[in-house]
């Protein structure tokens, strides 16, 4: 990456003898949306208040452009950060809670009202302007707490899980202010959240992190297309990846009991990563279903079904494995047996012993 205008080397981080972040080694673009994904506990939220100023960093280089920023107090930082519990003033108006930075910073007064005015029309809070918090519902908090962030008109704006808190409707609304705020602005968004949707509608690139190591740093096309290892592949997707444990042979996948012959594409990856066992992987959308058998076909057992609302999520075991596939029908009965294919352009693979995918076969 040309010029990262923010950039972690080697950062690790501690609490006494337990280890949170594992040798981070990160670049953020100026301008980028970069979502920091992944499951609690996984060190995101973590790495975003070191980049505020708020922990610090036990080893390692943390940069803003060519300024080393360690030891930096997070109040000369020149960033904007919004809470996931929002943080707002209970006793200042939403007015007051919006300009308060701004005051303390000694803005010239016109400068304020002039920003103010601004973010309550982006974020339609007019006439919201003098009640207090505990007037506003949870999306309306949200919004201030974002309307104040936005005023500072910092170059560094992070965002920890502030939609957390808002329902499905709401989500979706705040997400399309997030985006117009960015093209509006041009700051440089770290966003951090568990919610892979937020991350895949928001992101430029995703930081999918787990266990305080990343796992992977791509574009949401190719994190979804591509997964780096057995983790991005199920993490990314809702159902999760299907994975297998398959054994090559003779320009052979073998499940226990059936087999897959593989596409020419593959076999040269396959022989080249000299590896004879592998986990593939497919997700349950490019699972095609059918109660007639085809050529290459292989077989399973209905479970059960579990609604989707457009889909169907058809539940099935084959070779003593739970399998999930996406069918448009709905008149499967548990303990029939049906046949499935998929598109071996579809699937991943991945070194049994590292979890690693071996590579995907150029278009």
């Amino acid at each position: 990456m040309a010029n990262p205008y923010i950039r972690l080397e080697h950062i690790h981080k501690a609490y006494g003898d337990t280890p949170v972040i594992d040798d981070l080694n990160l670049s953020v673009n100026k301008r980028e949306r970069l979502i920091m994904l992944g499951p609690s506990g996984c060190g995101k939220s973590t790495t975003l208040r070191m980049i505020a100023g708020l922990e610090p960093v036990t080893s390692g280089d943390l940069y803003f452009g060519d300024r080393r920023v360690n030891d930096l107090a997070a109040g000369d930082r020149n960033i904007s950060m919004v809470f996931q519990d929002y943080a707002l003033y209970p006793h200042m108006t939403v007015e007051k809670n919006i300009s308060y930075a701004l005051r303390i910073n000694k803005v010239h007064r016109e400068e304020i009202n002039r920003r103010v005015k601004t973010v309550i029309s982006i974020l339609q809070l007019n006439s919201l302007e003098q009640r207090f918090p505990r007037d506003l519902s949870g999306g309306q908090r949200q919004r201030v707490a974002l309307a104040r962030a936005i005023a500072k008109q910092s170059p560094i704006f992070l965002l920890d899980e502030p939609l957390s808190n808002l329902d499905a409707q709401m989500r979706i609304s705040a997400r399309k202010q997030l985006l117009h705020i960015h093209r509006l602005y041009h700051q440089t968004f770290i966003y951090v959240t568990h919610d892979q949707v937020e991350a895949m509608t928001l992101a430029d690139r995703i930081a999918l992190m787990n266990h305080g190591i990343l796992q992977m740093l791509d574009t949401p096309y190719n994190i979804y297309h591509h997964p780096a290892n057995v983790f991005a592949a199920t993490f990314i997707g809702t159902p999760a990846s299907n994975i297998l444990s398959v054994q090559y042979q003779n320009a052979t996948l073998r499940f226990k009991e059936a087999e897959l012959p593989v596409e020419s594409y593959w076999r040269t990856l396959i022989e080249s990563s000299g590896c004879t066992r592998f986990l593939l992987g497919i997700r349950p959308e490019h699972i095609q279903t059918s109660k007639m058998e085809k050529p290459g076909s292989l077989t399973g057992v209905v479970d059960h079904m579990e609604e989707y609302g457009n889909d169907t999520g058809l539940i099935f075991q084959f070779e003593g494995i739970e399998m999930t596939a996406i069918s448009d029908r709905r008149d499967w009965s548990s303990g029939e047996k049906f046949f499935f294919n998929f598109n071996q352009k579809n699937m991943y693979l991945f070194d049994e012993a590292t979890s690693n995918a071996i590579g995907y076969p150029s278009d």
